[in-house]
Order: structure tokens, then sequence, then C-alpha cells
């Protein structure tokens, strides 16, 4: 994935996320997936960063499309910017692409199309169409 701005990556961090499940019930896996999208998109649109906080392990580490590393603190703060830049954050669209177990793991991959609108230093509004 390729981003133009470093907001765009940090939006595009927690809603792509592969989302591991440790059990071997797809049918189950499946459920808590479309639960947590529903849940996902509810905290982009308040913008609740506790909920990604909460979410996620102490030890998670976001690779961006470079390879670029940065750990679940610095992911954490780079959310926190794009929330206070934002006025408004919305999912419009979550698809799960693919379920499939691997090393011991539930692994689904996603695609997300998201909508952020800003508002820029001369007081007009701007909006980001960001898919990941």
């Amino acid at each position: 994935m390729k981003f133009r701005s470093a907001a765009a990556a940090a939006f595009a961090l927690f809603v792509s996320i592969n989302v591991a499940y440790g059990r071997d019930d797809m049918s189950a896996f499946k459920a808590f997936v479309k639960t947590f999208n529903g849940k996902a998109a509810k905290a982009f649109a308040t913008k609740d960063g506790k909920f990604f906080k909460d979410c996620t392990t102490s030890d998670f580490t976001y690779v961006n499309h470079k390879g670029k590393s940065e750990s679940k603190k610095a992911s954490l703060e780079s959310m926190k910017q794009m929330f206070a830049m934002a006025k408004s954050i919305k999912v419009h669209d979550s698809k799960s692409l693919n379920y499939r177990s691997e090393k011991g793991m539930m692994v689904c991959d996603m695609v997300d199309i998201m909508k952020m609108v800003t508002t820029g230093q001369a007081g007009k509004d701007s909006t980001m169409m960001m898919t990941s």
C-alpha cells in the first residue's frame, strides 16, 4: 500500500490490521471479525483512541508499506494527531477478503474504504478518501 501522507498511513494502520484469533473455529472467527469491524468503525467516527489502545497487545508493531516499523506508542500518537486534525471520519466499506488458519492463528485480510474531512488553515474543508 502507498499512502500520500503520514495521517493516511496512521489511519490505515488500525484499519488494515490482519486480525488474528487464537482458535480453530472459523465461523466464530468470522463473527468476531464482523463485530470488531463495527466497533472499529464506531471508534473512528467518535475518535476513540482508547478503543485502539485496548484492542492491541503491548508488543504491537506497525510496519508501513516501506518496511519501517513503529511501536504501539508511536502508532497511537500518530492516530491521536490524526484525530485532532479530523473534522469527521467515516468507514464507508469494510470487506473481508480471505480467512485462513496460519501458524496456529486465524487470520483475516481486509480492505477498507474510509473518508476523513479536515479543516485547512484557510478554514476550508478538505476531504480525503483512503483505501487500505
